[in-house]
């Protein structure tokens, strides 16, 4: 009932039709039900047996790449080095060569690759259509697993004693590395050479190079010759430390810090997409890459320094050294999810030499993974230190046990630690705004959705450097100054304080009834448009006081009552500073005090309050995710869940932000 196509989409038959369905990732699941696919693990341990290790293993590059430096650091003085190149292998190998490696390595893949590539696809270009009959296409994915197949079919019939001989040996698809004598080099240029055309591939000999400290490669001339400390590998510097090794981490940094200064162009008129860009783009894939390979030097401190001034042109104002420490966290933990590099360096190093370990353990020894394991800038973070120390022991005792994401859980126990730090450093406000910053969905501001058409889930540009500064406790004004609120409305002369506390606290002027409506309003819209059948203003007590928002069920009444509340009064401070939104929890004990007794059998009480930082209390996230995923099922999409979170977190904080930017 499947048709696969060159196209790589799923067709799927029904009601007498066709359907797409998915591509992809999607179509590699739906094949694996249908046992196209074999188990990953068949397929990576052919790959390791013939030295791929760009398909089917994980940190495959970084592998190759840190244990190729540390052999070039450690290598006898006879070796050299080789990088091969093929001209256009992806689009030149041989189909009729990968359909037999196909059919000899993995045949329950054989239906799918005849399906794909049995018949010549078409090309448009200027208006004609030429014939694809060679190589595999971009996009399909098992492309590269085809193209790897093939050419392990080649290597695998290399002498034994020549692969056996090498000192090293690695291919990431078509890019191979070897190491050894000068005669067993020539031995495998002169393999690749004879035997590459049979499968389509050819070698290009103007591309391939040669790396050596004085020793000759005769009979090669077209290869060019280069010194180790020249010596590039999957786009790192592979030729051990030095200048060269020096040069080559500044060009990255140089790079790097170009793009954050273009970002904070970006930031003066659109903050939000430059903070965006600057968190997800910017760079941070690819330094990752370079921090796993290279691990801690002195030019990822210009990279620091750039996203220092970033945020001083997000926020408008030099962060202290505090709240410094406070963007470096996740957005989940109160912070802006970027960390600094000095400190996660070591960290990535340590996590890329933790996988090179396990895939060449002859060049990494759990000396090499012990000594990464220990760094002078994570000293004051004992519990990273010894997790750290934990996982290199494990290759020394248990080397077939594999930590999934070994940099994931190192980063989240610094993220951890620094927060624990920040909250034993910080005073009763310090830690109410903390702990409110970490309650479930409140950085949703910061992360726009893919739904960004929808209205409401942009913050405007001229409060979102003071929903920052609120975020970060730093400043939102030069000095303290009476707060005209409340001498206009209350007839009281109280000093508003710099940070905006005070603004958020009072409201006055009816700020707290507009915030409040424009809640109500929202969640009302959103549940209506979920069929949840809402009931806006509704008296469901005998005495007559309405409550906000009334779902019928039946019989059964919720009764919604919606509030706002802040973490800095004096009657909340202490329960937000316990727990995340422990302010409005607590506040919940209100309106259940004022309320709670009314209610008639069949109808419950749901107080949905808020605090200024947009979290809700324990009581009403059931009902804020039953919306949630009505509004979600109604508007056809998964990611409709956190665009109805986004738009309420957002309005909560665009309008405590509007209320103390209009102060004074």
């Amino acid at each position: 009932p499947w048709v696969f196509g060159a196209s790589l989409t799923a067709l799927q038959k029904k009601d007498g039709g066709v359907r797409p369905v998915a591509s992809g990732e999607t179509l590699r699941r739906l094949a694996g039900k249908m046992l196209l696919v074999p188990a990953k693990g068949h397929l990576a341990t052919h790959f390791l047996a013939q030295q791929q290790f760009g398909v089917g293993v994980a940190s495959g590059c970084e592998s190759v790449a840190v244990a190729l430096r540390n052999f070039v650091a450690a290598r006898p003085a006879a070796v050299i080095v080789l990088r091969t190149d093929f001209t256009n292998a992806f689009n030149r190998a041989s189909r009729s060569a990968m359909a037999q490696a196909v059919a000899e390595a993995a045949p329950a893949l054989l239906r799918y690759y005849h399906a794909a590539y049995a018949h010549p696809s078409h090309l448009a270009f200027e208006g004609a259509l030429l014939p694809s009959a060679e190589g595999v296409q971009q996009g399909d994915p098992e492309g590269p697993a085809f193209f790897a197949l093939s050419l392990a079919s080649l290597w695998c019939t290399a002498p034994a004693a020549l692969r056996g001989n090498l000192c090293f040996q690695a291919w990431i698809l078509d890019d191979g590395v070897f190491a050894g004598t000068p005669a067993e080099i020539a031995a495998v240029l002169a393999f690749l050479a004879e035997g590459g055309p049979a499968i389509g591939l050819h070698l290009n000999l103007a591309k391939c190079e040669v790396f050596s400290d004085g020793v000759e490669l005769p009979g090669w001339e077209a290869v060019r010759r280069l010194p180790f400390a020249a010596l590039q590998h999957l786009g790192v510097h592979c030729g051990g430390p030095g200048a060269a090794c020096d040069a080559f981490a500044t060009a990255v940094a140089n790079k790097a810090v170009l793009q954050v200064a273009s970002l904070a162009v970006l930031a003066r008129a659109d903050p939000l997409a430059a903070l965006t860009l600057l968190r997800m783009c910017g760079a941070r894939a690819a330094l990752n890459y370079f921090l796993r390979t290279l691990g801690p030097h002195a030019a990822w401190d210009a990279v620091d320094a750039a996203i220092r001034h970033h945020i001083d042109v997000l926020v408008c104002e030099a962060p202290t050294p505090a709240a410094m420490t406070q963007i470096a966290l996740p957005i989940r933990m109160g912070g802006f999810g970027l960390p600094l590099l000095a400190l996660i360096a070591p960290i990535a190093f340590f996590a890329g030499t933790l996988a090179a370990s396990r895939l060449f353990p002859q060049h990494i020894t759990p000396a090499i993974v012990a000594a990464t394991s220990v760094s002078p800038t994570l000293a004051p973070f004992p519990s990273v230190t010894a997790l750290m120390g934990e996982m290199a022991e494990m290759t020394q005792v248990e080397t077939t046990r594999v930590r999934r994401r070994p940099q994931k859980e190192l980063t989240d126990a610094l993220s951890t630690a620094t927060l624990a730090t920040l909250l034993a450093d910080s005073d009763a406000i310090g830690r109410a705004r903390l702990q409110s910053l970490q309650a479930p969905t409140t950085g949703l501001w910061l992360v726009p959705t893919p739904l960004t058409s929808e209205e409401g889930v942009w913050m405007h540009r001229s409060l979102f450097p003071v929903a920052c500064r609120l975020r970060l406790g730093n400043p939102v004004s030069a000095t303290a100054q009476p707060c005209s609120r409340c001498e206009a409305f209350r007839g009281d002369a109280v000093t508003r304080d710099r940070f905006g506390h005070h603004a958020l606290c009072c409201m006055a002027g009816g700020a707290r009834c507009v915030l409040h409506n424009s809640l109500v309003d929202r969640i009302f819209a959103d549940a209506a448009f979920g069929l949840l059948h809402p009931v806006r203003e509704a008296h469901p007590f005998a005495d007559g006081d309405r409550l906000d928002i009334v779902f019928r069920t039946g019989t059964c009444e919720t009764l919604v009552d919606v509030a706002v509340t802040c973490p800095f009064r004096p009657s909340s401070i202490a329960a937000a500073g316990a727990t995340p939104s422990g302010a409005a929890t607590a506040y919940e004990a209100v309106k259940r005090a004022r309320y709670g007794a009314k209610c008639r059998a069949g109808q419950e009480l749901v107080p949905l309050v808020f605090d200024t930082f947009g979290g809700a209390g324990l009581s009403g996230r059931p009902v804020l995710s039953r919306i949630a995923s009505a509004f979600a099922r109604r508007f056809g999409s998964r990611t409709a869940r956190v665009l109805f979170f986004t738009r309420l977190v957002t309005l909560v904080v665009s309008k405590c932000a509007g209320v103390v930017a209009g102060q004074g």
